[in-house]
């Protein structure tokens, strides 16, 4: 053995390091990796996640950069209020103006606003002034009127920009019929109603945008590919020799044009615009995904696979990266013949067909087979990742059923991840967290709910003494510690587990016999609500635990009769102390 070789660690400070210098040199894609991989060695480092934040603002991606942003102040460090600062600017820049406002008065009111006190006062006046401009404009309406129209707008960009389009359309279209010469509102209203497939709707609100402003190019885009997909064809040739004689100057407008034409066919010419909007703005998603459709169908290969590649090393583990770049070098190894792909940020329509059989498969093995086959075949497990990932909660379900089903640790950390989107529902969430539990992955787990990143303690019985309970005794305290996990702040097991093994010893030898372990969990949480006096009815408890007010009432005075819940208010309280 060479004893010169010298053990080379590399640490985090030896990734920021690595960073800093690319970045210095304007090398923003090393600057991301290297960044990305220290914030993946030391995460509860504050400044290094501020660091990797401030980079993705610096390349435009705002919305990756305050959720770096948000977690690090309500996770990480909470002292570190420049993060509101930079929310602020990045929500200024997405267009969400009352988040910026939000996110720039906490800065402004906290005890440590030297830093960026005279930018964050710039940023708000120019918030002011627009606010200043909508009441000049519509002086009929009040200012409760106007923030609340902000608010909407606000909710509504923001489910755009998580591609939650059908949760969007409500507040846009609020908002569109109260104030009908917001232009930029019904564009995004067109936007939501294309994506979710109501074209008509998309047609009609376009056809209104041009009436007030006949060279909109947005809505011009809109009206001719709902024309497309409605089969209006004397619509679709005429407007498609209006917009192929526009010249857009600004990045949004040449997306927006290249998009078009590529959802028309005219491959050549959204690959020239798509290449264009790269120039400009080389890390956005979108258009390096459509440069690389619009490069395939064009057959240059090579532009097709180098855009794929960017963007995995933009956003490491895109499906789509995988699953294009090997369509591609497939097509040029001769194994498949070229064919149309669409301009969706997606996978085709038959390469999901192919996927969901894979999942309904799965589900028909066993145990043993499902980790057998796992662990052999790679793509099995990215198969059950773009499940995870998917917009669609039908595919998301299936593939969260399936994980369910076979709890093993390897979908830890896809899990972990998942719980931290902000595009998933509360509920979802709440119940994949079971999952993480089932595994005995260690706690707490951190999980975006309520707006907000918490840490969360899932429910578990072996905090407790509850080494001698029956079978049936444990079923009742896990059900309720399940049932309450989520809707009650933490601290709440350990009384629980208190309750329910201070009822049974006291009973001993003499236990009850259980028949309904939902009754017996129902009247536990009733016992610790009265015990910290929480308002809480047996008729709430009822809904949640499918059982009976009258039942629940029965079992409360059984435990009750035993405990006296007066008793054990001052026995919980000592045993804190």
């Amino acid at each position: 053995m060479n004893n010169n070789i010298v053990n080379f660690n590399k640490d985090a400070e030896f990734f920021f390091n690595r960073g800093h210098l690319s970045f210095k040199k304007g090398d923003y894609l090393k600057t991301l990796r290297y960044f990305r991989r220290m914030v993946e060695m030391d995460p509860q480092n504050a400044s290094y996640r501020f660091y990797l934040a401030e980079v993705l603002t610096e390349v435009g991606r705002f919305q990756e950069s305050n959720e770096m942003l948000q977690y690090n102040v309500e996770v990480v460090d909470p002292t570190l209020v420049e993060c509101y600062f930079a929310m602020g600017c990045n929500y200024f820049a997405l267009q969400l103006f009352a988040k910026a406002q939000k996110s720039l008065d906490i800065y402004l009111k906290s005890d440590n606003n030297i830093g960026y006190r005279d930018e964050t006062l710039e940023v708000m006046h120019v918030l002011e002034m627009q606010e200043d401009y909508f009441h000049e404009e519509y002086p009929n309406y009040k200012t409760e009127d106007i923030k609340y129209f902000h608010h909407l707008i606000d909710q509504g960009r923001y489910q755009l920009l998580l591609s939650n389009y059908e949760k969007a359309i409500p507040f846009l279209r609020e908002v569109s019929e109260k104030i009908p010469e917001l232009i930029a509102i019904k564009n995004d209203l067109c936007f939501a109603y294309y994506h979710v497939g109501e074209y008509e709707a998309c047609h009609n609100i376009s056809s209104d945008v041009l009436k007030r402003d006949q060279d909109n190019l947005d809505a011009k885009c809109f009206k001719i590919l709902s024309a497309q997909a409605l089969g209006k064809k004397a619509i679709v040739a005429r407007l498609k020799d209006e917009i192929f004689r526009l010249n857009p100057i600004t990045m949004e407008s040449r997306f927006m044009l290249g998009w078009a034409f590529g959802k028309l066919g005219d491959h050549e010419k959204a690959y020239h615009l798509m290449r264009s909007v790269k120039k400009t703005a080389p890390y956005l998603s979108k258009p390096l995904h459509f440069l690389g459709i619009a490069a395939l169908h064009c057959q240059r290969y090579d532009d097709a696979l180098a855009a794929w590649r960017r963007l995995e090393k933009i956003e490491p583990g895109n499906p789509l990266c995988d699953y294009y770049i090997e369509e591609v070098q497939r097509i040029k190894r001769g194994e498949i013949q070229l064919k149309v792909y669409p301009y969706d940020y997606e996978i085709p329509e038959e390469e999901k067909g192919v996927r969901l059989k894979i999942l309904e498969k799965m589900t028909l093995l066993s145990c043993e087979e499902f980790n057998r086959a796992i662990e052999r075949n790679e793509h099995l497990k990215r198969v059950l990742e773009w499940g995870l990932l998917n917009k669609k909660p039908v595919i998301r379900e299936k593939a969260l059923d399936i994980i369910y089903r076979y709890p093993i640790p390897l979908f830890e950390k896809e899990i972990r991840r998942f719980i931290l989107r902000m595009d998933i529902d509360d509920k979802t969430k709440n119940s994949t967290v079971t999952f993480l539990n089932k595994i005995q992955a260690s706690e707490p787990y951190l999980a975006y709910l309520n707006g907000h990143f918490s840490k969360i303690e899932a429910f578990s019985t072996k905090k407790y003494h509850t080494e001698t309970l029956n079978p049936t005794f444990e079923q009742v305290l896990n059900l309720t510690l399940e049932k309450m996990t989520f809707r009650y702040e933490e601290g709440f097991k350990s009384d629980i587990g208190l309750i329910w093994t201070s009822f049974l010893e006291q009973l001993e030898p003499r236990v009850p016999r259980i028949k309904k372990i939902e009754s017996w969990a129902a009247a536990l949480e009733y016992c610790f609500c009265r015990l910290h006096r929480l308002e809480i009815t047996q008729k709430q408890l009822s809904e949640i635990y499918s059982v009976s007010p009258a039942t629940i009432s029965q079992r409360f005075q059984d435990m009750n009769h035993i405990l006296d819940m007066r008793m054990m208010d001052a026995g919980i309280n000592d045993n804190k102390e």
